[in-house]
């Protein structure tokens, strides 16, 4: 009987020391990921200002006038590059979740805009699967 304990310890001492070797590793991986995340996240967002810039600048109509089929895909562009905008930040914020880091800000806003935003955005995928 004391053998079978002493086994058994011997067993759960094994065991334990592989947990602990294992979530290291997970540990690891997870501050990998979060890494990750971070320098993906921060790398588009420097693109994606030049971008809404330029596309703000054509807009404005600052290099001569736009047709307004012109107009319409230079909204197009901004309205999609400050929502894929938003994604990102999204991600860094769940980098800062997973960090401790994020404070949360109240804000009010308009459901239809938010509305119009997403409809506008959705459609032409729509008809194109159509």
């Amino acid at each position: 009987m004391n053998h079978s304990l002493e086994q058994r310890t011997r067993d759960l001492a094994v065991t334990n020391s592989e947990l602990e070797i294992r979530n290291r590793e997970v540990e690891k991986a997870n501050r990998s990921k979060s890494d990750f995340l971070a320098t993906l996240s921060h790398e588009p967002r420097t693109s994606l200002n030049a971008i809404i810039g330029f596309s703000d600048l054509l807009a404005r109509q600052t290099a001569g006038p736009l047709t307004p089929k012109q107009e319409r895909f230079v909204g197009h562009v901004n309205e999609n590059s400050r929502h894929l905008l938003a994604l990102i930040d999204d991600i860094l914020d769940l980098s800062k979740i997973e960090a401790g880091r994020l404070e949360l800000k109240n804000e009010s806003f308009q459901m239809c805009v938010a509305v119009d935003e997403v409809l506008s955005t959705l459609r032409p995928l729509a008809v194109r699967n159509t």
